[in-house]
């Protein structure tokens, strides 16, 4: 199945006893604890610099800030376990990854920072595919999603990633929809999908950047955003 064909071995901590506190609403952060989101914030811009070898030392709180912030390209090495044995973040550190894409991306759309959109929809497509299980379909050395991870919540949201990856996954079909274009439509359909097509979706994949970006940027990115800003996307609630 989709997500749960590789997952991982480790069920992470239990979450007993995690405080909830207020973070952000409706795209922005509650005043209570700016200064905890921006400190945050500001440790993830600056990890930025040192590239993936930054996620070692990231507490996994701020991989929600973090993780959605890179190109797919460091996306990528931060969920390849091949050369260390090991991952980069903990099950939490990638777990929370999922609604801090969310986060950031109601917030840029917001702000209307088409650019660092696009940027970030991109890598979470990339995300996406490397954590349910279709990027390099059926090869070990890479970060996937079990069914334990999927359902259960994160330390930075009430809800569990796969109430997030549904969001995120309707917003990006949506994106493809509004412009029409049936190569980025199909694309779309191909890399969150369940098919065992793996040569097909691994191509999709590998093109994605290439052509949301030719399609996106025939209008400017004015569909793109409209869709986005019109798409149900829940904020994260916990910052710690």
């Amino acid at each position: 199945m989709h997500g749960l064909d590789t997952g991982s071995d480790e069920a992470g901590p239990s979450f007993k006893g995690r405080a909830n506190v207020p973070g952000y609403r409706n795209g922005e952060a509650v005043s209570g604890i700016g200064r905890n989101v921006s400190r945050r914030i500001s440790k993830a811009v600056s990890a930025q610099a040192g590239g993936v070898k930054k996620f070692d030392e990231m507490d996994h709180n701020d991989a929600s800030h973090y993780v959605p912030l890179t190109n797919t390209e460091t996306v990528t090495q931060a969920c390849h376990t091949a050369e260390t044995g090991k991952s980069h973040l903990t099950v939490e550190g990638y777990a929370n990854s999922v609604p801090g894409f969310s986060q950031y991306i109601k917030t840029l759309a917001k702000n209307g920072n088409v650019e660092k959109l696009s940027q970030a929809v991109k890598s979470y497509v990339r995300f996406e595919s490397i954590i349910m299980g279709n990027y390099k379909k059926g090869q070990k050395g890479y970060i996937r999603f079990n069914e334990s991870i999927m359902n259960r919540r994160t330390v930075v949201s009430q809800e569990s990633p796969r109430v997030f990856i549904k969001e995120l996954n309707e917003m990006v079909t949506r994106i493809a929809k509004a412009y029409g274009e049936p190569k980025l439509i199909n694309s779309v359909k191909l890399i969150f999908s369940d098919t065992n097509k793996m040569d097909k979706i691994q191509a999709a994949i590998d093109n994605f950047d290439r052509m949301f970006d030719a399609v996106t940027r025939s209008d400017k990115g004015r569909k793109f955003l409209a869709t986005v800003r019109g798409a149900k996307l829940t904020s994260i609630t916990s910052i710690h």
